[in-house]
């Protein structure tokens, strides 16, 4: 039984070794990361970065691909260059497509996006942050095949956004509006 269980997980990691994809992530021709606060492109006093999530299927769910985190700015204002990124088999196939979309956030108030979404507000205010429209990439570079695939260039399909200071959700306002209500009543 051991030896069946240890056959399994290596046959496991091996196929997890296979499948993945490789992606040029930059922006180089695609748009800008726009700050709405400063109405300027976002430079590196910023502080924003912006990291790749990939899907099998547009309405999936959206994952963060590892080792794409890359701050925007220190190139030009409103652009990035992560390079080669290359994403695991938890997520695409050996040179799938995929549906992806891109994540920026204000370094400061957190390590993710998710962290930063859900961080206290500093100096008043909550991070900076924005999420691109979704796009798609039909195949992905297979480093696998033989020759191997090329990566591909992700920087003609990224769409440009911005980031900007969130308004307050809507649940905060729909309570604001029943404590409202409440102390009218009482009022009465």
């Amino acid at each position: 039984m051991k030896k069946l269980t240890l056959i399994a997980a290596s046959l496991i990691a091996a196929l997890n070794i296979y499948a993945q994809g490789d992606v040029i992530f930059d922006n180089f021709g695609g748009g800008l990361v726009h700050n709405d606060r400063t109405g300027a492109d976002v430079g590196t006093g910023d502080g924003v970065v912006v990291q790749l999530y990939a899907s099998m299927t547009a309405g999936g769910t959206f994952t963060a691909v590892p080792n794409s985190i890359v701050q925007v700015g220190v190139l030009a204002d409103g652009f990035y260059d992560g390079g080669v990124i290359r994403i695991p088999a938890s997520i695409i196939g050996a040179g799938a497509g995929a549906f992806m979309e891109v994540r920026a956030w204000e370094s400061a108030y957190g390590a993710t996006y998710e962290e930063a979404v859900a961080a206290a507000n500093m100096g008043g205010r909550p991070a900076l942050r924005g999420i691109s429209n979704r796009f798609s990439v039909n195949a992905t570079g297979n480093p696998n095949a033989s020759p191997p695939g090329t990566p591909v260039a992700l920087s003609d399909l990224t769409p440009g956004f911005s980031v900007a200071v969130p308004e307050p959700s809507v649940i905060a306002l729909g309570l604001i509006g029943a404590g409202a209500l409440l102390v009218l009543r009482r009022r009465k």
